[in-house]
């Protein structure tokens, strides 16, 4: 048991350095792929991160290593490790849906502690989510996908597994477009007589009353039921603007967790009714949602019940043959009486810790963490790295600022985007979420203030992200946990100008500024996207910023501009990595709510301390008249 369990930065630290930060033999000669910063480029998958390796001879290997400690996790997982190969013999067909994996202790060794993880194969594939992005319109590919997950399930109900957290993150399409599961933390089996306690699950695929132990045999029934129904929709809708619209939030296949919570409001169970082939469907999933989540069924039986012929008949409709906006659609016989999901607007529930673009100290207690952020887009730097690859920054702030957030995209995520970020995005707003990357610390900061410290996310697929109207964004900021500061005004003339730089801060940076992470507590929290922040009267906000400015040196400071658009460092070239077959969306990922203690720094430059003693005179000027 680790007497100090490690965090984010010391993975990275392990990881910086395999040769000295793996244990195994195995994973002897490795080398770990790197962001755009030549800093370790881990995932974010539930309650861990994952590093993926490149071993001599071409072998891949992903390491998965987890943000808490948990004695009761590390004793299941190397039984549940055992158990899956027992049950791989008996049902053959299992070891296409499961990598080989093993557990290892010890396996990494941080400056803190020698902590074990779980060594898999790396799977090249796609997330189910990015697959359905890449097919849509191609509605044979789907229900021909819908098939193959539907057999899944049968195999899972007949070998007594249950995987534990279904979810677009955690289902890969391979390249022959068959399903495979990552993320084994949350398997279990039927033949256990005291089920595993839940951790985890994503809320917009689990039922909305989901208690904190279930019957194993219960865990994956409610998530494929509402997978197979969102599967069909995809076939049916793909091409519809509203469908976009209502698809186009991060993790979400189609329902959300505030579809389960409202079903007669919401409008993609509205959407559903409307269509004479789905409205029975809509109805049978409406009365799970308010029912007993320990009798759903199996996925077979929920076919047979919502889909009138047999279970595996389908009901296909061409795209082409839908209306346009099925908002004119004659309204469905039966539907109960008061407001409907057209005329109610429901209350924006976050997956993930929501904040602003702008309230960077809010976001620094976020390090290693899946965060949402809502901002408004005020430049975009273009450039190359000294090899040659183009990158680009989405910046919210000046840049020149010292603590700033921005999002990123390496050369390899520009090839992975259908639309790679440019000019049209300046003055727009978006959302997205993502892993608040370890900030990196630019060493030859030319505002005057010393050290610059970068925070950001990496933007490497589509869903990921999407555009707002103003009037939305606002009004989900409201629910953010940190302080929405004033939107900032878009640059008059963005930095498109592609110049070849070079970095002139060090990878390990960060790693050693202890101020950069604020304090947390060994255990994660469980996030309330129903209780944010209450909000800070202006004055008290005022009055709190510039005790802050008394013992720290500004943070988002307006005085520190310099010339030379060009001056955000630029890497060397990175290993290519595919981002989705490892990444897990992990939605249960506890945090804490609170504000982020402001950083010390005793290295103030003496302008600040004479200014602040010009005002103080000057105040003291005033009085005495």
């Amino acid at each position: 048991m680790a007497t100090e369990w490690p965090r984010f930065a010391d993975y990275n630290a392990a990881f910086h350095d395999p040769k000295k930060g793996l244990i195994p033999l195995e994973l002897k000669g490795a080398t770990v792929v790197r962001n755009g910063f030549g800093s370790p480029d881990p995932l974010s998958g539930g309650f861990a991160y994952i590093y993926r390796l490149s071993l001599p001879g071409n072998g891949q290997k992903a390491v998965r290593v987890f943000i808490q400690e948990d004695p009761l996790r590390d004793r299941r997982l190397p039984w549940v490790m055992k158990r899956l190969e027992e049950v791989k013999l008996q049902y053959p067909a299992l070891k296409e849906l499961f990598l080989p994996c093993h557990w290892i202790d010890p396996c990494v060794r941080t400056p803190k502690a020698d902590v074990p993880a779980l060594v898999m194969d790396w799977s090249e594939g796609q997330t189910l989510g990015e697959w359905l992005r890449k097919h849509r319109g191609n509605s044979a590919a789907i229900l021909e996908f819908r098939e193959r997950f539907f057999r899944m399930m049968e195999l899972l109900e007949q070998a007594g597994i249950a995987h534990g957290d279904l979810q677009v993150g955690n289902i890969l399409v391979n390249r022959e477009g068959h399903p495979v599961l990552v993320d084994y933390d949350g398997v279990a089996f039927f033949e256990e007589t005291v089920p595993p306690p839940l951790q985890g699950g994503h809320p917009n695929f689990q039922h909305p009353f989901r208690p904190n132990s279930l019957p194993s045999e219960q865990l994956d029934r409610f998530p494929a039921i509402t997978i197979d129904l969102g599967l069909l929709s995809w076939s049916l809708f793909s091409e519809s603007f509203w469908f976009l619209s209502l698809v186009s939030d991060s993790d979400r296949l189609y329902f959300s967790r505030s579809d389960f919570l409202a079903p007669s409001h919401s409008e993609a169970f509205g959407r559903l009714r409307e269509h004479p082939q789905l409205a029975t469907a809509a109805n049978e999933l409406e009365a799970l949602c308010t029912g007993d989540p320990t009798q759903v069924p199996t996925l077979s039986e929920f076919r047979s019940r919502a889909y009138p012929l047999e279970v595996k008949a389908v009901p296909v409709v061409e795209p082409t043959a839908l209306p346009e906006d099925s908002r004119e659609a004659v309204k469905p016989k039966g539907r109960r009486k008061g407001k409907s999901w057209k005329e109610t607007e429901t209350e924006y529930l976050p997956v993930f810790p929501l904040y602003s673009a702008t309230d960077v100290l809010g976001l620094r207690a976020r390090v290693g963490e899946m965060v949402e952020v809502i901002g408004k887009i005020t430049e975009i730097h273009e450039g190359e790295t000294k090899y040659g690859d183009p990158y680009v920054f989405v910046n919210f702030m000046d840049w020149r600022e010292r603590f700033v957030f921005h999002l990123v995209a390496w050369s390899e995520d520009l090839e992975e985007l259908t639309e790679a970020p440019n000019e049209e995005w300046v003055g727009k707003w978006i959302q997205v979420t993502g892993l608040l990357e370890e900030p990196y610390i630019r060493k030859s900061y030319s505002g005057g203030m010393g050290e610059q410290v970068r925070y950001s996310i990496r933007l490497r697929q589509d869903h990921q992200f999407r555009f707002l109207s103003p009037q939305k964004a606002k009004a989900r900021l409201k629910s953010a946990v940190g302080t929405s500061y004033p939107e900032r005004e878009p640059s008059r003339k963005s930095s498109s100008s592609v110049k070849t730089v070079t970095f002139s801060g060090t990878a390990a940076a960060s790693r050693q500024e202890k101020l950069l992470e604020p304090e947390k507590t060994g255990q994660v929290s469980h996030f309330n996207p129903h209780k944010p922040e209450p909000p800070v009267p202006t004055n008290q906000e005022l009055l709190n910023r510039l005790q802050t400015l008394s013992t720290t040196s500004p943070s988002l400071s307006s005085s520190s501009r310099s010339s030379g658009q060009n001056a955000p460092a630029t890497p060397g070239r990175p290993p290519s990595t595919t981002p989705s077959a490892w990444q897990g969306s992990g939605a249960g990922q506890g945090s804490s709510s609170g504000k982020p203690p402001p950083a010390s720094d005793n290295n103030a430059p003496w302008i600040f301390w004479l200014i602040l003693l010009g005002l103080f005179f000057y105040l003291f000027a005033l009085l005495a008249r």
